[in-house]
């Protein structure tokens, strides 16, 4: 089985940055992990499926580091049916 691979998207008019292991769906539970950034969480499992960071590139401008508190282990990995 192929692996399905991490989508990164970048919406500039909102200046969000969306990274998500699997597609959103409606029963994800949404959590603020800390200031500008929210993880889309499975309901089950508690794994993380997505994060969104917010104000992404004025982050960056301002010099700032853009790092998630999540670790590896915290994240869903699915492999394509």
């Amino acid at each position: 089985m192929a692996k399905q691979g991490v989508k990164i998207d970048y919406d500039s008019i909102s200046d969000v940055l969306y990274v998500q292991f699997i597609a959103p769906y409606a029963n994800q539970w949404i959590d603020s992990l800390d200031d500008g950034t929210t993880a889309r969480l499975n309901p089950v499992t508690k794994s993380v499926e997505g994060l969104e960071i917010w104000h992404y590139m004025a982050r960056l401008e301002a010099g700032e580091d853009v790092t998630v508190p999540i670790s590896a282990n915290d994240v869903r990995v699915l492999e394509a049916v």
